[in-house]
């Protein structure tokens, strides 16, 4: 909705890229991922690259990916390389 949108740009914006310590985007951020859990998510998607720096920092625990990991993981499986821990 548009206050976990708003709250999730707090993240990105004025949290994580302004340089701030987790404890500045916490609330928000669980809040989010709380909201959406509760409404059934399962896995979330870390869709701007902030947001595995905040999770990460937080310690989040729910299941999460990570579309630049992943990318970067299939460009080294691409060049006909293994992924380290696979």
């Amino acid at each position: 909705d548009a206050q976990e949108q708003e709250a999730l740009m707090r993240v990105i914006y004025q949290g994580v890229k302004a340089g701030k310590g987790p404890d500045s985007y916490q609330a928000d951020f669980l809040t989010v991922l709380e909201g959406m859990h509760a409404r059934g998510a399962e896995v979330f998607l870390l869709g701007c690259t902030e947001l595995p720096l905040a999770v990460e920092a937080l310690h989040i625990t729910l299941p999460t990916v990570d579309p630049t990991a992943e990318l970067a993981k299939a460009a080294i499986r691409f060049c006909g390389h293994k992924v380290k821990g696979e």
